[in-house]
Formats: C-alpha cells, sequence, structure tokens
C-alpha cells in the first residue's frame, strides 16, 4: 500500500517526504494517517486523533508531531517529544525539522532524506 500522491504540489511533496521519513518503520501510522492518491490527511484532524488515542503513546506522539507538520493543529509536546520518542525516531524529527526551517528560509530545492 504505498501512498502516490497526484497532482501534488512542491510544498505537498515535502510534507509528504517528511512525514514518511518520520514514520519509515511504521507503515501502519502512514497508511492510518495520509490518503494513498490525493495530498491529504486521510479525515479531520481532530477525529484522526480521537481514532489514534488506542494507539501506544509513541505512536500517538508520532501521529501529533505529523498532523503538527500538516496543519499545525496535533498539539505534540516538547516534554513527550524528548521522554517519549526513541533516539532514532528523535534523531530523524530533528533532521525533518531542520530540513522544513531551510526550506521555509531558502525556497530552492531541499533535496531527500537519506
Amino acid at each position: 500500500a504505498m501512498i502516490n500522491w497526484k497532482n501534488a504540489d512542491e510544498n505537498e511533496l515535502l510534507l509528504l517526504d517528511s512525514i514518511k521519513f518520520l514514520l519509515k518503520n511504521h507503515q501502519k501510522l502512514l497508511i492510518f494517517l495520509l490518503h494513498p492518491s490525493k495530498p491529504r490527511l486521510n479525515g479531520d484532524p481532530q477525529a484522526l486523533l480521537q481514532d489514534a488515542s488506542c494507539f501506544s503513546s509513541g505512536e500517538y506522539l508520532l501521529i501529533q508531531i505529523a498532523i503538527d507538520f500538516w496543519d499545525g493543529s496535533g498539539n505534540a509536546k516538547l516534554v513527550d517529544i524528548y521522554s517519549i520518542l526513541d533516539r532514532n525516531i528523535y534523531l530523524r524529527l530533528l533532521k525533518v525539522i531542520d530540513r522544513l526551517k531551510w526550506k521555509a528560509i531558502n525556497s530552492s530545492s531541499y533535496g531527500r532524506f537519506n
């Protein structure tokens, strides 16, 4: 079940790339969160958060973070980020934030995550 957005603009593709990178070992969360073929979430952000309340605390936090990247309504807390996330995901998150910040400052092409 690959996510392949048609007719997405550059910013939407950057968000998709960022969220895929953050959730790269969490295919279930990607499928839960993102529409498979259109550049949008699989539903209203607040409804998605409600539906994700049965997930583990780490998975729920990742959904919050991804929704924060999407539209700012995920309400992830910094204390949760450094106390709940394992180091590998935490470092990926920092890479995503750095990439998005750099992109916001410098509107030329941003390259790919690796």
